[in-house]
């Protein structure tokens, strides 16, 4: 846990950062009466702002009981509205959209809020990354506060308006992973076994965050001893609405500022919401803390991404595992990063007349796609491609002759611009590289899955399931699927003893352990035995619970990660 204590204070410090940053962006981009208003109320937020990380305060500086009743009141509503439109649909819409059309064919789902918490079915969890969070609701009243210079007012009528007027809209289809593994016998012979775990995936999204539709294709995976997986993968993701364009329109009309307010107002208020709801910034921390990546390894590559960086590799002959690279150093694996400064956008950050060009060269709609993850990796590929990369030999010595590539690809211009770049940006290319090549890992433990994953029914009672639990004998050695940074506890009506590690993007968990072979706060490597299979906490008999989520996210199937 101290680990993540010595984080919280990096936390504090970039939220305040950011939100003064956006403040002061507003101001400048547009001195108008409103704006000039706001120069009164940036001491009034910024106190409530540098506060609120650590105490959650916000009807005053000082922490308070009816501070707590606010968060509850305003997540309760949220978690509601979240789920009030979630369907389960045939599958994609070849013409049109589900939520347009909606019809018999559209299943409404009504039981994913459950004892005040949402579990959303998507297998990705991408249902969860684009629903509204309490932060969101919280950052357009405080704005709203501090624009009219009044006390903190929060009332159940404008919070209830607020959720329901924004709330998402999901639409899901039904799908499944299919698996064939080797199981030796106890003659020593293997069989081949089989199983079939049922999942949900996203097929549209009408969101503040942007309304997309996804398409799949499905794909088998062939492995080393035999073993093959067999699943959908994302093939595209279509934006039908920009980013937060329905976010700003909206925020216009409920503040009655001018149209062209409303890039730096919708600014100011979503950095809000992210500073209240986000975790974003435990890759800092890890980066600060532990200055090499010993932590990384390529099991925290998505899946979906890492197809899409081997389609790149199979079209321009650059590896797959330099491409992801470079994507988490240009963004962290996120298809929605932006520069705010330069404009420059998704997994490859690359900048808007980049993207104007070369999208349509390659066949894909500037639009349509902006958003789209397997676009940003070939358009990316396609940029590193022809500034030289297709001219260095990845079999021998392929880190000096990729600088002047990099120094060009990550914006290094003038006095020893190669140097700073081999400094601050290419190391960590080349150090993730070469972790994402070597550094693989398998199974925590071997054995059959006796709990799948998401919604289930056991006894006639929905439950959700936010791992997968995996059979195995009392003291079975538990090795980490991931490097990261580890934290150890003890739940006696849950988890029993636990274990968290964190790498650069997801969180991993493991749960009833007999005993611990690792210690609070270590570093831990791929393959690393951190751990005995036991039944400690709430459990039924000796395996091993593990669960997936991304960090700051919501929980994922864990074979989505796994070999």
């Amino acid at each position: 846990m101290k680990a993540f204590l010595n984080m919280a204070k990096q936390v504090a410090r970039q939220i305040v950062k950011k939100i003064v940053k956006a403040i002061v962006k507003k101001i400048l981009l547009a001195l108008s009466p409103v704006a000039i208003g706001l120069l009164l109320a940036i001491f009034f937020i910024a106190a409530f702002y540098s506060a609120m990380p650590q105490e959650k305060t916000f009807t005053g500086v000082e922490a308070s009981e009816q501070d707590t009743k606010i968060r509850k009141k305003i997540k309760t509503a949220v978690n509601v509205q979240n789920v009030a439109d979630y369907y389960i649909v045939p599958g994609e819409k070849s013409e049109g959209s589900w939520y347009e059309s909606g019809g018999a064919e559209t299943e409404k789902v009504d039981y994913l809020l459950k004892n005040g918490v949402v579990r959303y079915m998507d297998n990705n969890g991408r249902d969860a990354e684009l629903a509204n969070t309490w932060g969101d609701v919280f950052a357009i009243l405080m704005y709203e506060n501090a624009q009219k210079n009044r006390a903190a007012e929060y009332s159940p009528n404008k919070i209830d308006k607020l959720t329901k007027d924004l709330h998402p809209y999901f639409y899901v289809k039904r799908s499944e992973i299919i698996r064939k593994y080797p199981v030796e016998q106890e003659d020593g012979s293997i069989k081949m076994e089989t199983d079939v775990n049922n999942i949900f995936l996203l097929v549209e999204a009408k969101t503040i965050r942007g309304w997309y539709q996804y398409n799949y294709d499905w794909k088998t995976t062939h492995y080393d001893d035999g073993g093959i997986k067999k699943y959908e993968a994302i093939k595209q993701v279509m934006t039908l609405e920009p980013k937060w364009e329905w976010f700003s329109n909206y925020l216009i009309d409920y503040y009655k500022f001018k149209p062209d307010e409303k890039a730096a107002t919708r600014e100011l208020v979503v950095n809000a919401s992210e500073a209240f709801s986000g975790e974003k910034e435990w890759l800092d921390w890890l980066l600060s803390y532990h200055g090499n990546m010993t932590w990384a390894s390529n099991t925290m590559i998505p899946g979906e991404l890492m197809n899409f960086f081997q389609e790149a590799e199979s079209i321009y002959g650059i590896p797959w595992w330099f491409l992801a690279a470079a994507a988490f150093r240009e963004s962290s694996f996120n298809p929605l990063a932006e520069n705010e400064s330069s404009g420059c956008y998704g997994l490859m950050q690359v900048s808007p007349s980049n993207w104007a060009t070369h999208a349509p060269q390659l066949g894909f709609d500037v639009a349509a796609d902006r958003d789209n993850p397997r676009a940003q990796i070939i358009v990316g590929t396609y940029m590193l491609n022809e500034a030289g990369l297709k001219r260095v030999d990845w079999n021998g010595d392929w880190k000096e002759p990729t600088l002047p590539v990099l120094t060009f690809y990550g914006g290094f211009r003038g006095l020893l611009a190669k140097e700073r770049c081999r400094e601050e940006y290419a190391s960590d290319i080349w150090e993730l590289a070469e972790r994402f090549q070597n550094v693989k890992t398998g199974w925590p433990v071997q054995g059959e899955i006796t709990s799948p994953f998401g919604w289930r029914i056991i006894l006639g009672v929905r439950d959700y399931h936010e791992g997968i639990d995996i059979g195995a004998a009392t003291g079975t050695p538990i090795t980490s699927v991931s490097g990261g940074v580890l934290t150890t506890g003890y739940q006696a009506d849950g988890a029993g003893n636990y274990i968290y590690i964190r790498d650069g993007y997801y969180e991993y968990a493991y749960y009833h352990l007999a005993d611990f072979a690792v210690s609070d706060g270590d570093t831990i490597q791929p393959g690393q035995i951190i751990g005995y299979v036991g039944s400690t906490g709430r459990s039924s008999g000796p395996h091993l619970h593990f669960g997936v989520r991304t960090i700051g996210g919501s929980w994922i199937n864990p074979l989505n990660i796994l070999p």
